[in-house]
């Protein structure tokens, strides 16, 4: 439903602009990619910065940060493939979604599975975009044993939070 209202309002705010406003709002998104596209040139400059150089230093390949987003998005797809729809309550349950009564009865199990359960591709997308604006940083800053076990304990806290 939402999938649909995201196509749908810009089709219709395109069909009752006029021409001439059509004509601005391209020019606008033909000089937001023109500046996008220099922040990205750009951002290879960060090859002599000696911030970026230190954290290559430090470890080259930041592995966990990797290793979870593939994780979360594993674990999407396989629920893509099952038969229930994505994101309905019977889904996100069987997947170890975090439910109360479930959690905090025999399921405790349910805190640590939740972290890589997604209501969405809209919500796996905004999560893994701020997983790989951060972990590209911080498993170089505080290595990867550290990185991650900060990852797995505020998961692990969140769930916990959103329980209580």
């Amino acid at each position: 439903m939402s999938l649909l209202a995201v196509l749908l309002v810009p089709g219709l705010v395109l069909y009752f602009m006029t021409p001439e406003e059509r004509q601005r709002l391209l020019r606008w998104i033909e000089e937001s990619l023109i500046r996008a596209r220099v922040v990205v040139t750009t951002s290879r400059a960060r090859e002599g910065d000696p911030f970026f150089a230190a954290l290559r230093a430090r470890r080259r390949w930041p592995v966990v940060t990797w290793t979870l987003v593939a994780a979360n998005v594993a674990v999407l797809i396989a629920m893509l493939v099952g038969p229930d729809p994505l994101g309905t309550t019977d889904t996100l349950m069987a997947w170890g979604g975090n439910f109360g009564p479930r959690t905090t009865s025999a399921e405790r199990w349910r805190v640590l599975s939740s972290v890589f359960v997604h209501r969405g591709v809209l919500h796996l997308l905004v999560n893994m975009l701020v997983l790989v604006q951060l972990g590209l940083i911080l498993e170089r800053m505080v290595g990867p044993f550290t990185f991650g076990t900060i990852y797995i304990a505020s998961g692990v806290l969140g769930s916990v939070m959103s329980t209580v």
